[in-house]
């Protein structure tokens, strides 16, 4: 409203302050009387205070209204000035007009521009509501329903690598096997059992033939070969060495007419305590200076060999001697293939 703006300079004409003397004035000069403020036309419309800044400052007229004449201290003159220079800013609605300052009076912390520029900016009718975040989803449950599903799942591949490793592995690595026994074992190798052709070594000592076969066999071989009609006989003495021990090897081998007549006579022979044929180098005395081997419990082997029959035995010289022995009987085994002639 302009005449509310006009009368604040009023007032404060009305009232003045003691001027400062100035030092140069010997006496003091009194203070002229103020003139009457003029009143402001209706129809003009106070100016903005940017208007104002831009047509320049008119810090001569607002001194003669509201200050008597005289002359402000030097170094305040700059600061009233730009204090002067804000005051016909226009008043808005609801707020209080801005304060006039005296010359020696202390300004402001903050300036007036500031000051004005607050005051220009109305405050907002309706404030801004905050913005609330939208609320996030909670994962808790999600997680809860995902961990039966990743239980399961492992389960599952644990199931497919026990397939897998059960089918590609071997049948014997899957069944646990205990220690071997002594029996399983194989027995250690050694030069002896590495060459059987070395451990066993054979020399003739007698062989011979004959058409009478029963007078050179004992037991029931000899009566069995009684009984039947026999072809022939062949005999012969091996001196052996069995894994560098001495022995004695006798072989002989019995003709038939018919091969059944050759197994009925190796049957009587094998079974124990049957008898068999008589060592040719004992007959003749062809064992030298050694004292003839006695080939009772000797080792035994025998082979049907179509219509022939070839009976062995195997004893130790000098020694006693067992059917059992595994180094006789290997012994025997081993004539089965040697000549008798």
């Amino acid at each position: 409203e302009p005449p509310a703006a006009a009368a604040a300079p009023t007032q404060a004409a009305a009232e003045p302050e003691p001027p400062a003397k100035p030092a140069a004035a010997p006496e003091p000069t009194p203070p002229a009387e103020p003139a009457a403020a003029p009143k402001p036309e209706p129809s003009a419309a106070p100016e903005p205070a940017s208007a104002k800044a831009a047509s320049g400052p008119k810090l001569p007229l607002a001194i003669e209204i509201a200050l008597p004449q005289a002359a402000p201290p030097p170094e305040t003159a700059p600061e009233d000035a730009e204090r002067t220079e804000v005051l016909p800013a226009p008043v808005f609605p609801g707020t209080k007009p801005p304060r006039l300052t005296q010359p020696g009076e202390p300004g402001p912390s903050t300036p007036d521009t500031e000051r004005t520029e607050r005051l220009r900016t109305p405050p907002s009718p309706h404030p801004r509501e905050p913005v609330q975040p939208a609320p996030q989803p909670e994962s808790t449950s999600r997680t809860v329903r995902w961990l039966p599903l990743a239980a399961i799942g492992l389960l599952v591949l644990l199931v497919v690598a026990a397939i897998a490793v059960a089918t590609t592995g071997d049948d014997t690595d899957a069944v646990p096997t205990g220690p071997p026994t002594p029996a399983t074992q194989p027995p250690p190798v050694s030069s002896t059992t590495a060459a059987p052709t070395q451990s066993l070594q054979f020399a003739l000592r007698a062989a011979d033939a004959d058409q009478r076969c029963a007078s050179h066999a004992f037991g029931d071989a000899q009566a069995s070969l009684q009984q039947t009609s026999c072809a022939g006989v062949r005999r012969a003495s091996y001196a052996a060495t069995v894994d560098g021990r001495p022995g004695a090897v006798t072989v002989g081998i019995v003709e038939f007419p018919d091969a059944s007549q050759a197994a009925a006579f190796k049957a009587v022979a094998d079974t124990p305590g049957g008898g068999g044929i008589l060592d040719l180098a004992t007959e003749t005395g062809k064992w030298g200076d050694t004292a003839p081997p006695r080939f009772d419990n000797a080792a035994y082997a025998s082979k049907l060999e179509g219509t022939s029959v070839r009976l062995v035995q195997a004893v130790w010289a000098p020694g006693p001697s067992t059917p059992d022995d595994p180094g006789l009987a290997r012994a025997a085994k081993a004539a089965l293939d040697l000549p008798a002639r």
